[in-house]
């Protein structure tokens, strides 16, 4: 089974460069399995992720961190941003 982002909203970039001291960027839910892949990128913005079903890792200064159900996980501004499944299906919800 291929598993794909199943949603994700972006703010207009126009309301994004407001000079506001917080914003929601962009919000999601996936659902992916093992075989899926995001280019691995260095991004600017903070990103929290909730785990909502099976078992995934984030890559974090060189080490993979392990979030399952339940599990909260953060990204700072400047990190790599690479995460993977480790079940058969990982989904998990984000924001940024």
């Amino acid at each position: 089974m291929q598993a794909d982002p199943t949603f994700a909203v972006w703010m207009p970039p126009s309301i994004r460069q407001a000079n506001i001291p917080l914003a929601v960027r962009s919000v999601g839910r996936y659902m992916i399995n093992p075989q899926w892949r995001e280019n691995a990128k260095k991004k600017w913005f903070h990103e929290l992720f909730w785990v909502v079903e099976g078992e995934g890792k984030f890559l974090l200064d060189d080490k993979w961190v392990i979030a399952k159900e339940g599990d909260l996980f953060r990204y700072k501004p400047g990190d790599l941003h690479d995460a993977r499944a480790r079940s058969k299906l990982w989904t998990y919800c984000w924001i940024t």
